[in-house]
């Protein structure tokens, strides 16, 4: 967790997906809790805030596969799950994380994210 919560403090580039969002959120305090149905399959995502990073993609296919929920409003919390999870996460100009896996092609119902989240985050990183 000391590298993790280093990587926000000091505003190093971090993509964290899933498992590494959920490491992440810990590390700056969030709570990490079984969810009450596990989530596996597509699902849209339900941006609260806007994003740079996930402009325009409100409504859009994610994909997700896990039993664990994050918690708490440390960061800047974007988008939340059915159970009040956090979904989509800044800790910082370069530091995101994000539940669902934006590197999963399903098909077109994922296609926006698929095409649009990795590209963006590395290009903001330029």
């Amino acid at each position: 967790m000391t590298a993790l919560r280093a990587r926000i403090e000091q505003d190093l580039p971090t993509l964290a997906i899933c498992f590494g969002f959920e490491m992440l959120a810990a590390a700056a305090g969030s709570e990490l809790r079984r969810l009450t149905m596990p989530r596996e399959g597509e699902f849209r995502l339900a941006l609260e805030r806007e994003d740079p990073l996930l402009a325009g993609l409100s409504g859009a296919g994610t994909y997700e596969s896990r039993s664990w929920g994050v918690f708490g409003d440390e960061g800047c919390p974007l988008a939340w799950g059915r159970e009040g999870d956090v979904v989509a996460a800044r800790y910082g100009p370069r530091v995101f994380g994000v539940i669902f896996h934006p590197e999963a092609l399903l098909g077109p119902g994922t296609a926006a994210v698929y095409y649009t989240v990795v590209p963006r985050y590395l290009a903001s990183l330029r």
